[in-house]
C-alpha cells in the first residue's frame, strides 16, 4: 500500500498537501519504488529523488524515521527541521 495514499482521505483537499521532495540511499530502492511507486527519479550519485505532494504531520515524520538513516528531507523547511527535532530527542534519550 503506497504511503502516498495512505493518508489521504476523500475529505482531503488539495491546500492540505504541501510539496515534499525527499532523497533516499540507493539501500532502500525496493521500499521506496512500493511507498512512491511512480515518483521515484534516480540521482547522478545512484540516490532516488521522490518529489510529491503530502499532508505534513507528526505521522509524516515518524514514517521517514522508519527509513532510518537512509533519507534525507530536502523540503520544506519545516518537515526537515520537525524531522531533526524528532531525531535530537531520540537521541536525548539516550543520553544518561
Amino acid at each position: 500500500f503506497p504511503y502516498t495514499t495512505l493518508f489521504r482521505s476523500q475529505t482531503m483537499s488539495e491546500s492540505d498537501l504541501t510539496p515534499v521532495s525527499l532523497r533516499f540511499d540507493d539501500q532502500v530502492a525496493y521500499r521506496v519504488y512500493d511507498d512512491f511507486a511512480g515518483l521515484a527519479v534516480m540521482d547522478d550519485q545512484g540516490g532516488l529523488l521522490v518529489q510529491t505532494q503530502l499532508p505534513i504531520s507528526q505521522d509524516l515524520v515518524a514514517y521517514l524515521l522508519s527509513y532510518g538513516p537512509h533519507v534525507q528531507v530536502l523540503a520544506p523547511q519545516s518537515l526537515a527541521q520537525a524531522f531533526q527535532q524528532q531525531i535530537k530527542e531520540m537521541w536525548q534519550k539516550t543520553q544518561p
